[in-house]
């Protein structure tokens, strides 16, 4: 009897009601070819990111001061010349919170965590190769491109269900 005589229930009743009132039936769901058609349109706009993978030996400018730069071209040096494994250079630098091994990151990803300027560097890099050391907001890092990972389109199963909402919130 709550939904008779309790307001906030009624309340939530009548709301839950005006809903399923304005729902889409099934006939007014978007055919098969529709979202389809909506794919197609929009195919490139759903395309994922370009990505990166990528080790990095970070220096830190609040550690080393005016030294930040010698010594960033000074270890790359050392790692090149010796030469020293991705993974066992990382221990050459200094501590990061962010990590040293970032795996699957889009351009996006990396300005967020490290600034554009940083972002750009790296997606210019190619793979199997020290950078140069580029600058971030916390100091100098040394990157080692492990690998590109260029933007897919993704198949139409996969955005079904995103497709279909958006083209249900138009009608």
């Amino acid at each position: 009897g709550l939904e008779r005589e309790d307001f906030v229930v009624r309340r939530i009743l009548v709301e839950k009601l005006r809903l399923l009132a304005t729902a889409l039936t099934a006939t007014e769901s978007p055919s098969e070819a529709e979202l389809l058609r909506a794919f197609e349109a929009q195919r490139e706009s759903l395309r994922e990111p370009e990505r990166r993978s990528l080790f990095h030996v970070f220096l830190s400018r609040d550690h080393r001061g005016d030294r930040v730069q010698r010594d960033a071209e000074r270890l790359r040096q050392r790692i090149e010349l010796a030469p020293i494994e991705p993974r066992a250079a990382i221990r050459l630098g200094d501590a990061l919170p962010l990590g040293h091994t970032l795996e699957r990151r889009s351009l996006a990803d990396l300005e967020r965590s490290f600034g554009p300027d940083f972002a750009a560097s790296v997606f210019e890099l190619e793979p199997g190769h020290w950078s140069r050391p580029i600058a971030s907001a916390y100091g100098l890092h040394l990157v080692w491109l492990e690998e590109r990972i260029p933007g897919a389109l993704p198949d139409f199963e996969a955005v079904r269900s995103r497709l279909l909402r958006e083209l249900e919130q138009q009608a």
